[in-house]
């Protein structure tokens, strides 16, 4: 079917194609109140088509159910011809291959019964439940969540050689605790999504949530004013993911959508900063051989002891940078257009902990979980998010847990002047991983 569609573009007219072809096989489950509600299985095909007739270029995105090859080439041929030109257009990519590989199949997903994915989701709601009630909570209830695990199957072609292939598998369970106590209620969310299935991971997760529910019970708001912010390793990583992965796109530094435009070689954070794009560690979520192009991927230093030492490229952001792709291409849907994003963006440990710096500070707010955060602004840094779930502490005693406050500030002044610390505790979820950040000087809106 993919070779045809390439055979009916080119007769049809179009100068270049490009088929993307992704299959998914996905067992779900939901939890509502301590009960698994619903279970599901889901087999989806969608394909890509993309076509170019000189610097004209379209792409529409198709599913198995709908495909019509002559219908569906010719209703691409029309998009593409009424489709303004690029001027830096180069073409889709030649084969480009790199020696480095990664695995991110685990046969404990793809050999897993439904019955013992199940046994799993239910060994980690008990595990979660337990902990919370081994801190003397009257209550303990998991009010919702979910599980899904499954494989993925991409496929790649295009009429310059591109013909590449690869089956990964994944899993993300999602479960918030909600623990009842004499003094109040508090709720605790624990999130995994990776490319391989370990149960001790997750059971480790699920005891480490379950032992926090409790801390926040009647949490509530602080004065107003300038703290020291502890970010433990999730929330550190929500941050990097919504503020600077963003500005590390070529793309957007080519249309002035990045702080870092013509930063390359400077320093733009303290030399406690190293972050690497590592699409080789074996299963994490952004663990592949090759993106979204075809083009293959390998390790790279994006910034080395504060200085930002390159973007990340598409096989068209490195054309019009005279520079070499770096496998950073990929598609928000199967027809979009490819635009650079990361696979796994790693903050560098350096040295301590979240209890370690807790210990150290003065007085500092504790972050664990925030919500808003999305609302931060890479284009210019602006980092502002609310606290869900956070600690205010005084050299290493707690004096109240805290919601509802407000968090802004600067990502790059963060990790720059105000930078107290990196830790040495990496964590490594959803394709981002960051240790423990101790920044001084935030601005903290609350009462």
């Amino acid at each position: 079917m993919l070779e045809k569609l390439l055979e009916i573009g080119i007769r049809k007219g179009l100068s270049e194609v490009e088929v993307y072809s992704i299959e998914s096989n996905i067992l779900s489950f939901t939890v509502s109140n301590n009960m698994v509600k619903e279970a599901s299985r889901s087999r989806i095909t969608n394909i890509g088509l993309r076509g170019a007739v000189g610097r004209k270029i379209g792409g529409i995105t198709l599913t198995t159910l709908n495909i019509e090859p002559e219908k569906a080439v010719s209703e691409l041929v029309g998009i593409v011809n009424s489709s303004p030109e690029d001027p830096y257009w180069p073409g889709f990519p030649p084969l480009i291959r790199r020696a480095s590989s990664t695995t991110c199949l685990d046969r404990r997903i793809t050999d897993i019964s439904d019955e013992e994915a199940l046994k799993l989701l239910l060994n980690t709601m008990e595990t979660l439940r337990s902990k919370a009630m081994e801190k003397h909570v009257e209550k303990a209830i998991v009010v919702e969540g979910s599980l899904n695990l499954g494989t993925q199957k991409i496929r790649v072609l295009n009429l310059h050689g591109v013909d590449t292939s690869s089956e990964c598998t994944f899993i993300s369970m999602w479960l918030t605790l909600s623990a009842e106590s004499p003094s109040g209620s508090s709720d605790k969310s624990m999130f995994i999504a990776k490319r391989g299935l370990d149960e001790s991971y997750i059971l480790k997760q699920a005891e480490e949530a379950g032992e926090l529910a409790t801390l926040f019970t009647n949490a509530g708001l602080v004065e107003s004013g300038v703290y020291d912010l502890i970010l433990a390793p999730e929330a550190a990583g929500l941050i990097i993911s919504t503020v600077l992965a963003p500005a590390f796109s070529a793309l957007n530094i080519l249309e002035s959508r990045s702080p870092l435009k013509d930063k390359t070689g400077k320093q733009v954070a303290s030399q406690q900063v190293s972050i690497i794009d590592d699409p080789l560690i074996p299963l994490e979520l952004g663990s592949r051989s090759f993106d979204d192009e075809g083009v293959g991927t390998y390790s790279k230093i994006v910034v080395d002891k504060g200085v930002f030492k390159q973007p990340l490229h598409s096989y068209y952001t490195a054309s019009r940078m005279s520079t070499e792709t770096t496998g950073n291409g990929f598609r928000r849907s199967p027809g979009s257009p490819v635009q650079p994003g990361v696979t796994n963006l790693i903050l560098q440990p350096v040295r301590g902990d979240l209890n370690s710096f807790i210990n150290e500070a003065g007085r500092a707010l504790v972050v664990y979980e925030m919500i808003g955060y999305w609302m931060s602004n890479p284009v210019n840094g602006v980092v502002k998010a609310t606290v869900s779930h956070g600690l205010l502490v005084e050299k290493g005693r707690i004096i109240q847990p805290v919601k509802g406050v407000v968090i802004t500030g600067n990502i790059y002044e963060w990790l720059n002047n105000g930078l107290a610390g990196v830790g040495g505790d990496l964590a490594v979820n959803n394709g981002v991983g960051s240790p423990s950040l101790w920044i001084h000087g935030v601005n903290v809106a609350g009462r």
